[in-house]
């Protein structure tokens, strides 16, 4: 299910009350938002929840608006906030600056995140008062697009801000990215808006809102929905796969590869030397469960 989390809102919360309104407690979301931010929750619900692994590795696409000459401890608004004098720069200088950024860049997570360290939230350790150092990872832009300059955020009046839209890899830091960009050129700056529309190819235009959850809203997986090789397989493979029994295959290798029975998603699995390798079976599907769901879909 591809739901719409509105600002102000935690992305458990959209979880809690999906669990709630659907009567099922497996949901997981592929990505979380933090609470100021918008967009995009992308909730695989029972044996969707395997799918998540494999979403959260996609390429996500954010719209933000990013103001200068303000600083914060979380890099966005609900931070501790210190504002310095408005600084003066040219459209010019922005856009070359934004641009700049496109492509694999190194970026350190914000200390305020859901980065783990050693079992425990970055930010939980911040808030216990510990100290605490993050490693730069590889992440990559692979579209940047500068969408607006404005000489003065509605949010912090009188300060510069600008309005971007990113397509980045997993992984990437939008708040991070506020803050490196308003560092390389010479002010403090801050994500002061943030929204998700895209997860690979699902998109916000399709998201319901909170309230509009239902059990009808719930999707089936197409072999579009994954980034990685999909293939059918036949009724004569069906017990093996879902034994987890290797079985041939007349396809080149694939690391991974999403497997579907009757246009029904299954599981992921890897072929090598054209032998199929299950590696992840959805226990909530089996040749009488696919059959019944076809037959009431059709």
């Amino acid at each position: 299910m591809l739901v719409e989390k509105p600002s102000g809102v935690s992305s458990f919360s959209v979880i809690s009350a999906a669990r709630k309104k659907l009567n099922i407690k497996k949901i997981g979301h592929a990505g979380t938002l933090d609470r100021f931010a918008s967009g995009l929750l992308f909730l695989g619900i029972n044996g969707g929840t395997k799918a998540i692994s494999e979403i959260i590795l996609s390429k996500k696409t954010y719209q933000t608006k990013i103001v200068f000459g303000i600083s914060s401890d979380t890099l966005d608004p609900t931070g501790k906030i210190e504002k310095f004098l408005p600084p003066k720069i040219s459209e010019q200088k922005i856009m070359i600056t934004v641009k700049s950024f496109q492509g694999k860049i190194w970026q350190t997570p914000p200390k305020f995140s859901a980065i783990k360290i050693d079992g425990k939230r970055a930010s939980d350790r911040i808030r216990a008062g510990e100290k605490i150092s993050l490693t730069p990872k590889k992440v990559e832009i692979f579209s940047i697009k500068l969408k607006k300059i404005s000489n003065s955020s509605i949010l912090f009046p009188g300060f510069p801000e600008i309005e971007v839209e990113l397509e980045v890899s997993s992984g990437f830091f939008v708040r991070s990215f506020a803050r490196d960009l308003g560092k390389k050129m010479g002010f403090a700056g801050i994500c002061s808006e943030l929204i998700r529309k895209k997860i690979n190819h699902f998109s916000i235009s399709n998201a319901v809102k909170i309230n509009e959850i239902n059990r009808k809203k719930i999707k089936k997986f197409s072999p579009q929905n994954f980034s990685i090789p999909s293939f059918e397989i036949t009724k004569n493979n069906l017990d093996n796969f879902f034994h987890g029994k290797p079985f041939n295959l007349n396809q080149k290798n694939y690391q991974k590869i999403a497997v579907f029975f009757e246009k029904q998603w299954i599981g992921f699995a890897e072929i090598k030397n054209k032998i199929v390798f299950p590696k992840k079976v959805i226990s909530d599907f089996n040749r009488q469960k696919i059959s019944v769901i076809n037959k009431e879909t059709n």
